[in-house]
């Protein structure tokens, strides 16, 4: 009886100790549900950063919102983040609690429209890597892809 009580042990410490491990590896985030190869553009809609690369202190990230598609569109304040570790893509969480106003925003045919993004609003430091902005515009669901990079200029300020 008693081997087996220690048998067992050892077994569970180990399984504790490689669920720690898979734990540290995403940094305890959850995988995305959302499609790994969701696009940038689709019905005339594209949404993009407005630099393919930003430094881990970027406090924020211009969204740009082209709309080419005969009529106009809306989008909202709200938007989430992903970070990509090997060829998966993990939620980044907010910090709590975050309270979007639901104010709807509306871009004409052939015109661009831009939404400000509050990394202070996320409860993660950025490090180098790929991440991308999930954005909802008018019913079409959307990924804008940038990267962090330690000695990346990010979006020069306008006067």
């Amino acid at each position: 009886m008693r081997t087996s009580t220690l048998v067992m042990g050892v077994i569970l410490f180990g399984l504790l100790c490689v669920m720690a491990a898979l734990w540290s590896c995403d940094g305890g985030l959850s995988p995305s549900n959302i499609a790994s190869d969701l696009p940038a553009e689709l019905d005339g809609i594209r949404i993009y950063t407005a630099s393919e690369a930003y430094p881990p202190d970027a406090g924020t990230i211009t969204l740009i919102i082209e709309n080419k598609t005969g009529s106009e569109i809306a989008y909202g304040l709200e938007w989430s983040a992903e970070v990509k570790r090997g060829e998966t893509w993990y939620k980044l969480p907010f910090v709590e609690p975050v309270t979007i106003p639901d104010i709807a925003r509306t871009v004409s045919d052939g015109e661009a429209g831009s939404l400000t993004v509050d990394l202070s609003t996320l409860d993660f430091k950025l490090t180098p890597g790929n991440y991308r902005i999930i954005k909802n515009v008018s019913g079409v669901t959307l990924a804008a892809e940038f990267k962090v990079e330690e000695n990346a200029a990010g979006e020069m300020p306008t006067e």
